[in-house]
């Protein structure tokens, strides 16, 4: 695939967390170079450490609803994944599995001739918002694998929330802004 079909659709910084890692090359990869090279005209690097024996990691900030961001970082995973080989993506928001994300039904969909086409679905479909760069990557490539690096176990935590001195707080603020009308019906839920 080639990145100048990305390219032309970006704008804007990055900014919060998504980390990736692992490269499929011979000798050691100078992190400092992949970085600034992964970096031209959509975003910037932040810092860099050469130290650790599992590999290189590259963390990529943003904000999860740009599509802008997600598009930025698209680009960015397509040179490192060009340039140098990087096929394994931690993906931030998806649960840890010994498995990585499956997208085989993608590779194959429509048949052979219809790669360009499934390039171009991909493509929408991360500009739009409906997928995330690493999982864009997971479509697109059959040996890239996309593992999450969530803990289920913080994610299954119950919010207590009633009668909390938070929630009270949280209301005093909102009926600054509220009708009568309005403050009798949140008295009413809160009964409830």
């Amino acid at each position: 695939m080639n990145t100048r079909m990305l390219r032309k659709t970006h704008l804007g910084i990055l900014m919060v967390v998504l980390v990736f890692s692992s490269v499929a090359r011979a000798g050691p990869l100078n992190v400092v170079e992949a970085a600034k090279k992964a970096v031209v005209d959509v975003g910037k690097v932040g810092e860099t450490a050469s130290k650790g024996k599992k590999g290189p990691v590259f963390v990529f900030e943003e904000y999860h609803t740009s599509r802008v961001g997600q598009l930025q970082i698209a680009i960015m995973l397509l040179r490192l994944y060009e340039l140098y080989g990087v096929k394994t993506i931690g993906l931030e928001g998806a649960i840890q599995s010994t498995k990585p994300l499956n997208g085989q039904w993608f590779h194959t969909a429509g048949g052979p001739t219809a790669k360009p086409f499934r390039e171009d679905v991909a493509v929408r479909m991360v500009a739009e918002g409906e997928i995330s760069a690493a999982e864009f990557m997971t479509l697109l490539f059959s040996d890239v694998e996309t593992y999450g690096i969530e803990l289920q176990a913080e994610y299954d935590v119950k919010l207590e929330v009633k009668g909390s001195p938070q929630i009270r707080y949280l209301i005093a603020i909102a009926e600054k802004s509220l009708t009568q009308a309005d403050i009798r019906r949140i008295n009413e839920l809160i009964i409830l």
